[in-house]
């Protein structure tokens, strides 16, 4: 039969700070992975963004001299792509169900518990929050994916689009 081991008190504090920093460090990983994310969302907006004038100049071209509707068909279908990837960047840089501790709540509704029981109350907190944050960061990097196909799909329209309207001035 095993002997069951006990931890002294002060073990016992060790380990539940141990607990914390492990949820401290993982909390703050994810929200590095977070600001990362925010850029190459900014990134692609802004890809996007800059790529709509220049389509629309082109469709405008095409539509004031009058050539052929279906490039016009492809630069609008193209647009519309590179819209929705705007209307998802918009709604990804949104106020999000991110979530963040707030210690001075935690430590007000326990003021009365021992040491340990703060700490692990607190690191027990901030790992519910990091797995929580952590299904948020998937959920956006899911979403950047989609935003990506609207932005390729917009770019290959609109290559299409120039290949036609370039065939169509040579003939």
């Amino acid at each position: 039969m095993k002997k069951k081991t006990s931890l002294t008190s002060d073990e016992e504090v060790e380990k539940a700070r141990l607990y914390l920093q492990l949820s401290i460090d993982s909390s703050k990983t994810i929200h590095d992975a977070y600001e990362r994310l925010c850029q190459k969302i900014r990134g692609i907006f802004a890809t996007a963004c800059t790529l709509i004038p220049i389509v629309a100049g082109l469709g405008y071209f095409i539509l004031r001299e009058g050539y052929a509707t279906e490039t016009l068909q492809l630069i609008i279908f193209s647009l519309v792509a590179f819209f929705i990837a705007v209307a998802i960047g918009f709604w990804l840089h949104g106020p999000g169900d991110f979530k963040y501790m707030d210690a001075s709540v935690l430590f007000k509704k326990h003021k009365d518990k021992p040491l340990r029981f703060l700490i692990n109350k607190s690191a027990s907190t901030l790992a519910d929050i990091a797995a929580h944050n952590s299904d948020v960061l998937n959920s956006k990097e899911r979403w950047i994916k989609i935003m990506l196909f609207f932005i390729l799909l917009g770019l290959v329209l609109a290559a299409i689009a120039f290949v036609n309207f370039g065939m169509r001035i040579l003939n």
